[in-house]
């Protein structure tokens, strides 16, 4: 079944350019894009098919108006004879088009999203590419409530230094696993644990004195619910594990 191609606008982390995503993963976009085809190809078949047969002509019935009479008769309306191949093989025409475009912007949706991940995955190493930031909750100093004029909006995430963590590294690695996210689709399944893996979740990181926060907000406040459950669970003892759904 078509689906709509419907787009959010999911600001980057960490204030980089914004990222165009959608709700589909890019599996189901080229699905998409597939199944317009196909109907494009369908229109075009039996377009074809009219403009082989020979022409012919549809006259609309008469209407007599008892009302009217010129010279004692009464008037009658002629409804033109139209060419009926003629029309319909142009609207098959039309819905090919369209369905071609709609195929390529579904197309084009998959590539930014796939080119969008291997930009900024490029220079983060695989093994840290099997889970986030957010795996080592054991290095998560504090979990804080955002909130907005008393409305819940995300979470603040405090990471304590640990050698080598930096806030560009930690800006990169957030932007990775969002952009692997947006392609997967936003499977829940994917990185389940990490606040920052919805649909709409905003993100800044910034250094302070006791270590590095990660700041995860939405406008939406069942998002805004689900970040700072997420965010609260990484406080836990329970051991955290990562399922990652096959592309």
């Amino acid at each position: 079944m078509l689906r709509p191609l419907t787009i959010l606008s999911l600001v980057a982390a960490c204030g980089g350019a914004p990222v165009t995503t959608s709700t589909l993963s890019a599996s189901e976009h080229r699905a998409e894009a597939a199944e317009h085809e196909d109907h494009a190809t369908r229109h075009e078949a039996d377009a074809q098919e009219l403009e082989r047969r020979p022409r012919s002509i549809h006259c609309g019935d008469a209407v007599p108006f008892d009302t009217l009479t010129s010279g004692g008769q009464r008037l009658v309306t002629r409804v033109p004879c139209w060419s009926v191949e003629v029309g319909a093989t142009r609207e098959h025409r039309r819905a090919a088009a369209h369905e071609r475009a709609a195929a390529a912007r579904h197309r084009a949706a998959a590539h930014a999203l796939e080119r969008t991940e291997r930009e900024r995955c490029a220079t983060l190493p695989p093994d840290e590419r099997d889970h986030t930031p957010f795996w080592h909750h054991s290095d998560v100093l504090a979990v804080e409530k955002l909130e907005e004029r008393g409305a819940r909006r995300g979470a603040r995430v405090v990471f304590r230094r640990v050698p080598s963590l930096t806030r560009e590294w930690l800006e990169q690695a957030v932007r990775c696993h969002q952009a692997r996210a947006a392609v997967l689709g936003w499977q829940p399944t994917y990185m389940g644990y990490d606040p920052s893996l919805l649909p709409g979740a905003r993100v800044s990181v910034t250094e302070e004195a006791r270590g590095f926060a990660v700041d995860v907000d939405s406008g939406d406040p069942d998002v805004a619910a689900v970040i700072y459950g997420r965010a609260r669970a990484l406080m836990t003892p329970d051991p955290i594990t990562t399922e990652t759904p096959a592309r």
